[in-house]
């Protein structure tokens, strides 16, 4: 028998896929569903940055709470998930009903959090995943990929759906909620951050020479950048997931069958070559509390506890945490969901009470 809360992988997807979307109660135009290349325009929203809102089959909630597209168009897609199990008192159910945003790595999408996200779901959060800009079934064409872009959108997110709020942003997007949390404190209680990009990274021949996993996974991300290569792009997934989910085989399919679209390799290379730096800036601007999880066996750093302890040494004193799973790789939410769960919500509780 499964301990009380922990996370079934199985070889079935833990995500439901989004109902139709709504535009003010009816079908969005079908030119937007047609053709996710389309660039945004002036015209198309209200708000440029605003992703549009998906609603979830499934969920009982009143009609307003389904309404997505805003202003029309699709920009990014979060799910939305509104399901709260826990409402017995008034108080736990206000604290509970709280969000936790979920934003995922490059060349990935929102179902990166197909194991997490039902769990908090089920303890009794309201959760939104995203896809980010470029990735999973949002648009592309955008004027910029960097995590300053990426945070402006999660900060309207936030806004829109309403805050407090916890984002968990992995990869590049652990930079982005650095970047939204320091720009936008008045929205956003916290951050968690899964083996992050979130400061600028300095060349290591000696970690290239030591570590054989830094060099697999190196190589492989050259070969990315330079080339766009698919091939290395499944090859590098396959160093940064040491062990791998039930699931993997259709999800690698679906991430093959998304890289495939045009355009979506490039938006990959264009976050690939974003820097960091602008992360870094913010991180001694910070108010919130972070948590910061590493993978032991994560190919992207030779020595993942060093970068995690580099990113905390550069928040103020007492709001950052460093937890480095042993074995996990780059996808530790994939990987390990049931470890990153028990460290989420702990950090929930005592965050979004605090707010």
């Amino acid at each position: 028998m499964r301990p009380a809360g922990a996370i079934q992988q199985t070889g079935r997807a833990l995500d439901t896929e989004p109902a139709a979307p709504f535009v003010h109660g009816g079908p969005a135009h079908p030119e937007l569903l047609r053709d996710p290349r389309r660039r945004p325009s002036r015209s198309d929203a209200v708000y440029q940055q605003l992703p549009g809102v998906w609603c979830q089959s499934g969920v009982s909630v009143p009609h307003e709470d389904l309404l997505g597209w805003v202003g029309g168009v699709r920009h990014l897609h979060p799910t939305r998930e509104v399901l709260t199990t826990r409402s017995a008192h008034a108080d736990d159910r206000k604290q509970r009903l709280r969000s936790r945003h979920l934003a995922h790595g490059i060349g990935d999408s929102r179902h990166s959090y197909r194991f997490l996200a039902p769990a908090l779901t089920a303890a009794g959060y309201r959760v939104a995943k995203v896809d980010i800009r470029g990735c999973g079934d949002s648009s592309l064409g955008w004027d910029g990929y960097s995590r300053t872009d990426i945070a402006g959108d999660l900060v309207a997110v936030v806004r829109h759906l309403g805050g407090p709020a916890v984002i968990i942003g992995q990869s590049i997007s652990g930079g982005a909620a650095t970047i939204a949390a320091a720009t936008a404190p008045d929205v956003i209680a916290g951050v968690i951050e899964l083996a992050p990009f979130t400061r600028v990274q300095s060349f290591d021949p000696g970690g290239l020479l030591r570590v054989k996993r830094y060099r697999s996974g190196y190589r492989q991300l050259a070969q990315v950048l330079i080339r766009g290569s698919l091939t290395s792009w499944e090859r590098y997934l396959d160093v940064a997931m040491p062990t791998k989910p039930a699931d993997w085989d259709s999800e690698l399919a679906r991430i093959r069958t998304k890289l495939t679209e045009p355009g979506r390799m490039r938006a990959l290379q264009a976050m690939c070559k974003s820097s960091p730096g602008d992360a870094g800036a913010q991180l001694p601007n910070l108010t919130c509390p972070v948590l910061v999880i590493e993978g032991s066996a994560d190919p992207d750093w030779a020595d993942p506890r060093a970068e995690g302890e580099r990113i905390i040494a550069e928040v103020p004193d007492g709001l950052g945490e460093l937890v480095v799973i042993e074995g996990a790789g780059h996808y530790p939410h994939v990987q390990t969901p049931d470890q990153v769960l028990a460290l989420t919500v702990p950090f929930l509780t005592e965050t979004l009470t605090a707010a």
